[in-house]
Protein backbone atom coordinates (compact mmCIF):
# COMPACT_ATOMS: atom_id res chain seq x y z
CA UNK A 1 0.00 0.00 0.00
CA UNK A 2 1.55 3.44 -1.18
CA UNK A 3 1.85 6.04 1.01
CA UNK A 4 0.34 9.76 0.89
CA UNK A 5 3.12 12.00 -0.50
CA UNK A 6 4.31 14.83 2.14
CA UNK A 7 6.07 17.99 1.03
CA UNK A 8 9.85 17.09 0.10
CA UNK A 9 11.93 18.79 3.41
CA UNK A 10 13.93 21.74 2.44
CA UNK A 11 11.28 23.25 0.31
CA UNK A 12 9.74 27.04 1.12
CA UNK A 13 6.51 27.05 2.38
CA UNK A 14 3.63 26.59 -0.45
CA UNK A 15 1.57 29.75 -0.79
CA UNK A 16 -1.92 29.30 0.15
CA UNK A 17 -2.66 29.52 -3.97
CA UNK A 18 -1.06 26.33 -4.15
CA UNK A 19 -2.02 24.34 -1.10
CA UNK A 20 -4.74 22.57 -3.27
CA UNK A 21 -1.96 20.90 -5.86
CA UNK A 22 -1.19 17.39 -5.95
CA UNK A 23 2.51 16.03 -4.70
CA UNK A 24 4.23 13.71 -7.03
CA UNK A 25 5.87 10.88 -5.26
CA UNK A 26 9.64 13.62 -4.50
CA UNK A 27 7.25 15.98 -2.50
CA UNK A 28 7.16 18.35 -5.04
CA UNK A 29 3.78 20.37 -5.76
CA UNK A 30 2.41 19.37 -9.54
CA UNK A 31 1.49 23.00 -11.09
CA UNK A 32 -1.55 23.32 -13.22
CA UNK A 33 -0.39 23.45 -16.23
CA UNK A 34 2.25 19.97 -16.07
CA UNK A 35 0.27 17.17 -18.22
CA UNK A 36 -0.29 13.51 -16.89
CA UNK A 37 1.22 10.56 -18.39
CA UNK A 38 0.56 7.29 -17.64
CA UNK A 39 -0.48 8.47 -14.07
CA UNK A 40 2.56 10.11 -13.58
CA UNK A 41 3.50 14.08 -14.19
CA UNK A 42 5.62 14.75 -16.81
CA UNK A 43 7.28 18.32 -15.84
CA UNK A 44 8.80 18.71 -19.55
CA UNK A 45 4.89 18.95 -21.01
CA UNK A 46 1.84 20.92 -20.85
CA UNK A 47 -1.80 19.18 -20.21
CA UNK A 48 -3.46 19.87 -23.09
CA UNK A 49 -5.64 23.62 -22.77
CA UNK A 50 -3.79 24.57 -19.97
CA UNK A 51 -2.09 27.81 -21.96
CA UNK A 52 -4.90 28.68 -23.94
CA UNK A 53 -7.00 28.57 -20.30
CA UNK A 54 -4.56 30.86 -18.27
CA UNK A 55 -4.12 33.22 -21.35
CA UNK A 56 -8.23 33.54 -21.97
CA UNK A 57 -9.00 33.53 -18.61
CA UNK A 58 -5.90 35.28 -16.74
CA UNK A 59 -5.28 32.42 -14.66
CA UNK A 60 -1.94 31.42 -12.60
CA UNK A 61 0.20 29.74 -14.56
CA UNK A 62 1.39 27.19 -11.50
CA UNK A 63 -1.69 27.39 -9.15
CA UNK A 64 -4.53 27.89 -12.22
CA UNK A 65 -6.08 30.10 -9.87
CA UNK A 66 -7.63 33.54 -11.30
CA UNK A 67 -4.98 36.70 -11.19
CA UNK A 68 -5.34 39.98 -9.84
CA UNK A 69 -3.52 43.41 -11.33
CA UNK A 70 -0.26 42.41 -11.02
CA UNK A 71 1.11 39.18 -12.91
CA UNK A 72 4.39 37.47 -12.01
CA UNK A 73 6.66 36.30 -15.12
CA UNK A 74 9.40 33.67 -14.60
CA UNK A 75 11.72 35.27 -17.65
CA UNK A 76 15.12 33.92 -18.43
CA UNK A 77 17.68 36.69 -19.04
CA UNK A 78 17.56 37.10 -22.83
CA UNK A 79 13.25 37.47 -22.13
CA UNK A 80 13.87 40.95 -20.08
CA UNK A 81 15.46 42.46 -23.19
CA UNK A 82 12.91 40.74 -25.88
CA UNK A 83 9.56 41.34 -23.71
CA UNK A 84 8.57 38.13 -24.84
CA UNK A 85 7.14 34.57 -22.90
CA UNK A 86 6.30 31.56 -24.31
CA UNK A 87 4.38 30.57 -20.69
CA UNK A 88 1.97 32.62 -19.33
CA UNK A 89 2.59 34.60 -15.97
CA UNK A 90 1.54 33.54 -12.65
CA UNK A 91 0.71 34.67 -8.95
CA UNK A 92 3.83 36.30 -7.92
CA UNK A 93 3.65 34.42 -4.89
CA UNK A 94 3.49 31.09 -6.94
CA UNK A 95 6.24 32.16 -9.34
CA UNK A 96 8.56 33.14 -6.28
CA UNK A 97 7.79 29.35 -4.90
CA UNK A 98 8.22 28.29 -8.31
CA UNK A 99 12.29 29.78 -8.18
CA UNK A 100 13.19 28.59 -4.99
CA UNK A 101 11.76 25.14 -5.71
CA UNK A 102 12.08 23.75 -9.21
CA UNK A 103 14.79 21.93 -9.24
CA UNK A 104 15.71 22.89 -13.26
CA UNK A 105 15.70 26.59 -11.89
CA UNK A 106 17.54 26.11 -8.63
CA UNK A 107 20.35 23.73 -9.77
CA UNK A 108 22.47 25.89 -12.50
CA UNK A 109 24.12 22.62 -13.96
CA UNK A 110 20.58 20.74 -14.58
CA UNK A 111 19.58 19.98 -17.75
CA UNK A 112 16.21 19.03 -19.39
CA UNK A 113 15.38 15.08 -20.00
CA UNK A 114 14.74 14.40 -23.76
CA UNK A 115 14.66 10.99 -23.73
CA UNK A 116 10.79 9.42 -23.95
CA UNK A 117 9.20 12.39 -24.40
CA UNK A 118 5.57 12.05 -25.68
CA UNK A 119 4.93 11.81 -29.50
CA UNK A 120 2.34 14.82 -29.07
CA UNK A 121 4.83 16.85 -27.37
CA UNK A 122 6.19 19.88 -28.99
CA UNK A 123 8.76 22.79 -28.78
CA UNK A 124 7.34 26.31 -27.74
CA UNK A 125 6.87 28.80 -30.58
CA UNK A 126 9.92 31.23 -31.35
CA UNK A 127 13.56 30.71 -30.81
CA UNK A 128 14.59 29.00 -27.63
CA UNK A 129 17.86 28.54 -25.65
CA UNK A 130 17.59 25.24 -24.60
CA UNK A 131 20.27 25.37 -22.34
CA UNK A 132 19.99 26.27 -18.03
CA UNK A 133 20.36 29.65 -17.86
CA UNK A 134 21.23 29.35 -14.43
CA UNK A 135 19.58 32.93 -13.30
CA UNK A 136 15.53 33.80 -14.32
CA UNK A 137 13.67 37.05 -13.45
CA UNK A 138 10.76 37.53 -11.75
CA UNK A 139 9.29 40.46 -13.88
CA UNK A 140 5.69 41.67 -12.25
CA UNK A 141 3.63 43.54 -14.65
CA UNK A 142 -0.16 44.70 -15.13
CA UNK A 143 -0.28 43.69 -18.49
CA UNK A 144 0.20 40.47 -21.78
CA UNK A 145 -0.81 39.83 -24.90
CA UNK A 146 -0.35 37.06 -27.17
CA UNK A 147 1.09 37.11 -30.70
CA UNK A 148 2.01 35.31 -33.31
CA UNK A 149 5.63 34.65 -34.33
CA UNK A 150 6.50 33.22 -38.56
CA UNK A 151 8.47 29.89 -38.57
CA UNK A 152 11.59 32.33 -39.20
CA UNK A 153 14.62 30.86 -37.11
CA UNK A 154 12.42 29.51 -34.77
CA UNK A 155 8.83 27.47 -34.60
CA UNK A 156 5.65 29.25 -35.96
CA UNK A 157 3.21 29.87 -33.12
CA UNK A 158 2.00 31.78 -30.02
CA UNK A 159 4.24 33.99 -27.70
CA UNK A 160 2.68 36.51 -25.08
CA UNK A 161 4.17 40.33 -25.26
CA UNK A 162 5.05 40.95 -21.46
CA UNK A 163 4.25 44.45 -20.43
CA UNK A 164 6.40 47.32 -18.84
CA UNK A 165 7.66 46.54 -15.02
CA UNK A 166 5.67 47.74 -12.33
CA UNK A 167 6.61 47.10 -8.42
CA UNK A 168 3.68 44.74 -6.96
CA UNK A 169 1.60 45.43 -4.41
CA UNK A 170 3.62 46.66 -0.88
CA UNK A 171 7.09 46.18 -3.00
CA UNK A 172 9.55 49.13 -3.02
CA UNK A 173 10.60 50.40 -6.88
CA UNK A 174 13.62 48.58 -6.79
CA UNK A 175 11.69 44.81 -6.58
CA UNK A 176 9.75 45.43 -9.69
CA UNK A 177 12.80 43.04 -11.91
CA UNK A 178 13.86 40.50 -9.12
CA UNK A 179 16.70 38.01 -10.08
CA UNK A 180 16.77 34.63 -8.91
CA UNK A 181 19.93 32.20 -9.17
CA UNK A 182 20.44 28.47 -7.32
CA UNK A 183 17.11 28.87 -5.11
CA UNK A 184 18.42 32.62 -3.76
CA UNK A 185 18.13 36.63 -4.54
CA UNK A 186 20.84 37.03 -7.45
CA UNK A 187 23.64 39.89 -7.40
CA UNK A 188 23.58 42.96 -10.08
CA UNK A 189 26.73 41.43 -10.63
CA UNK A 190 25.11 38.12 -11.70
CA UNK A 191 22.26 39.28 -13.27
CA UNK A 192 24.60 41.26 -15.52
CA UNK A 193 27.01 38.36 -16.19
CA UNK A 194 23.98 35.54 -16.90
CA UNK A 195 22.35 38.89 -19.40
CA UNK A 196 25.65 39.30 -21.65
CA UNK A 197 26.15 35.17 -21.58
CA UNK A 198 22.45 34.54 -23.20
CA UNK A 199 23.17 37.94 -25.44
CA UNK A 200 26.32 36.24 -26.37
CA UNK A 201 24.32 32.39 -27.10
CA UNK A 202 21.89 33.86 -28.83
CA UNK A 203 24.27 35.77 -31.62
CA UNK A 204 25.59 32.73 -32.03
CA UNK A 205 22.52 30.81 -32.22
CA UNK A 206 21.30 33.16 -34.74
CA UNK A 207 24.31 33.37 -36.59
CA UNK A 208 23.58 31.55 -39.54
CA UNK A 209 20.32 33.39 -40.44
CA UNK A 210 20.63 36.79 -42.13
CA UNK A 211 17.23 37.42 -41.64
CA UNK A 212 17.75 37.35 -38.15
CA UNK A 213 20.52 40.59 -38.52
CA UNK A 214 18.12 43.07 -37.51
CA UNK A 215 16.45 41.48 -34.66
CA UNK A 216 19.65 40.60 -32.90
CA UNK A 217 21.15 44.34 -33.64
CA UNK A 218 17.73 45.35 -32.24
CA UNK A 219 18.14 43.02 -28.81
CA UNK A 220 21.71 44.13 -28.44
CA UNK A 221 20.11 47.92 -28.83
CA UNK A 222 17.72 46.92 -25.89
CA UNK A 223 20.90 45.60 -23.79
CA UNK A 224 22.22 49.43 -23.29
CA UNK A 225 19.01 50.67 -22.39
CA UNK A 226 17.79 47.95 -20.12
CA UNK A 227 21.44 48.37 -18.64
CA UNK A 228 20.91 51.81 -18.05
CA UNK A 229 17.33 51.38 -16.92
CA UNK A 230 18.89 49.32 -14.03
CA UNK A 231 21.69 51.83 -13.38
CA UNK A 232 24.39 49.77 -14.35
CA UNK A 233 27.89 51.74 -15.56
CA UNK A 234 28.80 51.27 -18.94
CA UNK A 235 31.26 48.50 -20.07
CA UNK A 236 34.54 49.23 -21.41
CA UNK A 237 34.52 49.25 -25.17
CA UNK A 238 30.76 51.22 -25.77
CA UNK A 239 27.47 49.85 -26.21
CA UNK A 240 27.89 47.70 -28.67
CA UNK A 241 29.29 44.00 -27.13
CA UNK A 242 29.13 41.92 -30.01
CA UNK A 243 29.24 42.81 -33.48
CA UNK A 244 27.07 40.93 -36.34
CA UNK A 245 29.72 39.54 -38.35
CA UNK A 246 29.19 40.39 -42.34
Amino acid sequence: MSSTPTLRPGLPPVPAHMAHLPLDERGYPVPFFVAWVDGKPDFRCMTSGAWEACVTDRRCWICGGILGRFKAFVLGPIGCLTLTSPEPPSHRQCALFAVQACPFLVRPHAQRREARMPAEAEEPAGLMLKGNPGLVVLWTTTDYRPFRVGAGIGREGLLLKVGDPVPSEGLCEELMVEPWMQGRPASREEFRAALHEDVEELCATVAPFPDAREEVAQILGRLHDFETLMGWPPRPGGRMFWRLKP
